[in-house]
Formats: structure tokens, C-alpha cells, sequence
């Protein structure tokens, strides 16, 4: 029998890993911060961050939304989940679309999305990762959820979903 797994655990190891790559950049270089829950458990933590008095940085942002499927019928792995990321950062709400371009999308969005999606690869508490097909939709300003703000702040967001990973066993 398979002993259960908590996949946002393995996620922030995944998470772990892209911070640490992306930290060593020369140029340029971001820590990210990693979340996971519904949306109000997550504004909740983002909320509390920003009253802390150490102001400990929110952004950029990858945040597994929950809840997922996990598919558990396969003997030689321990399920198929369909995952969905938000990665967030700082915006303007006065910036043009070239100023998001080149401000947050090109310099700090994009590279934490590639990352992601090179670590996930990487890991070796997946199997068959293979391309990770997916959907990404680029969010100006962050409505991402039948057109509400889902943050408290002005952000930029690119939204992945549909990522299938096969988790391995433990055993």
C-alpha cells in the first residue's frame, strides 16, 4: 500500500530549487516566495506579511492553488496530479503594457515561470514530466478568478494550469 504523499510539500521543494537558481543569477537576481492554499488562505498570509513590522518580501510569488485532482488509479506510481500555478509580482497600475513588458513580465515573471517548469522537471519526485503541457495566459493587473483582484497589491501574473505530474512512490 502506498504511504500518502502531501504534494504541496514536494512542490515547495520544487520551489526550493527554483529560488536557489534563480538567486545565483548575476544579474538580476530574486528570491521567491512560495504559497499554497485557496485564494483566501493565501491573501490571508500575504496580508499578514505586509502588517509584520520586518515587512518580509510577498513577491515574486508562486502560489499553488488547491484544491487539485489527484488520480490514483496507477500501481507503479503513486497518482496523477493536475496542477495550477499563479506566479506574481509587483506592478504599476500606471504602467503601459511595454512598461509591464519590460519591468515584470520580461526581467522577473518569465524567468521564475521557466524555472518552475525546469525544476519540475528535474525533480525526482516526479516521473514521465516529459514537455509539462499546459496553458499559460500572461494577467495584466491580476484577475485572475471570474475577473476579481485576487491580491491586495498591483500585480502582473502568469497563470499556468493544466500541468499534469506523475508522483512516484515513496516505497
Amino acid at each position: 500500500m502506498n504511504e500518502t504523499l502531501y504534494i504541496p510539500d514536494l512542490i515547495g521543494a520544487v520551489v526550493a530549487k527554483v529560488n536557489t537558481a534563480l538567486e545565483s543569477r548575476p544579474t538580476d537576481p530574486h528570491s521567491v516566495y512560495f504559497d499554497f492554499g485557496h485564494h483566501e488562505e493565501v491573501l490571508k498570509q500575504l496580508i499578514y506579511k505586509e502588517q509584520n513590522p520586518g515587512k518580509p518580501q510577498k513577491y515574486p510569488l508562486i502560489w499553488l492553488v488547491t484544491p487539485f485532482a489527484e488520480e490514483r488509479d496507477q500501481l507503479h506510481i503513486y497518482g496523477v496530479a493536475t496542477l495550477h500555478f499563479v506566479i506574481a509580482h509587483y506592478t504599476s497600475n500606471t504602467y503601459s503594457m511595454p512598461e509591464r513588458r519590460d519591468n515584470v513580465f520580461l526581467p522577473i515573471l518569465y524567468p521564475v515561470y521557466h524555472e518552475l517548469l525546469k525544476q519540475l522537471m528535474l525533480s525526482k519526485s516526479f516521473v514521465n514530466v516529459g514537455q509539462l503541457s499546459h496553458t499559460k495566459t500572461d494577467i495584466q493587473y491580476a484577475k485572475v478568478d471570474e475577473g476579481r483582484n485576487l491580491f491586495n497589491d498591483f500585480v502582473d501574473v502568469v497563470d499556468v494550469k493544466n500541468i499534469k505530474v506523475q508522483v512516484k512512490n515513496i516505497c
